[in-house]
């Protein structure tokens, strides 16, 4: 398994001045996923800022989960009361 950060996904923001990176990180030997905003500074390059957050391997499950029923409601679809890692141990 590579020690090197991963570039997952780049979604454009802002007509190109903001991009959000989710993407592979390592620190202190530690692997997490991030998710951080990045902005485009006046030389052209693009720096990450605070905003932003890490995802530990363990609460991946519950993220996506997370995220699928907020795509669900979105869309008009019916979500779930409560918490659904609640059935997994």
């Amino acid at each position: 398994m590579a020690d090197a950060d991963r570039v997952l996904a780049s979604l454009t923001r802002k007509d190109g001045a903001e991009e959000l990176r989710i993407m592979v990180r390592s620190y202190n030997g530690a692997r997490y996923v991030d998710l951080r905003l990045w902005w485009r500074d006046d030389s052209g390059e693009m720096r990450p800022s605070a905003k932003g957050v890490t995802v530990r391997r363990s609460e991946i499950a519950a993220v996506l989960s997370a995220l699928d029923a907020g795509l669900a409601d979105l869309e008009g679809r019916k979500v779930e009361e409560g918490d659904p890692t609640a059935s997994w141990a």
